[in-house]
């Protein structure tokens, strides 16, 4: 939706390797969203994180994106 209002987006550029700010000024870029990226969930170490129906975050996300049916019980614990 927000491609479909002009809006033109780079993805995958890594800030200070890549390009940096002053370079992606000069391109014509007005305003910027940097998001730290992260493409494994990890584990916290915490009890009951392997029981059922415990999804990690990285993993939950995932399976939404991509439309997968996940399961969830009718309380949060």
């Amino acid at each position: 939706m927000i491609r479909n209002m002009g809006v033109a987006m780079k993805t995958g550029v890594e800030v200070g390797k890549n390009k940096t700010i002053a370079q992606l000024r000069k391109d014509g870029f007005k305003a910027f969203f940097l998001a730290i990226g992260t493409q494994e969930s990890v584990r916290l170490g915490i009890p009951g994180e392997d029981l059922e129906g415990v999804y990690r975050g990285l993993d939950y996300l995932r399976q939404l994106n991509f439309g997968k049916p996940i399961k969830l019980g009718k309380r949060l614990r």
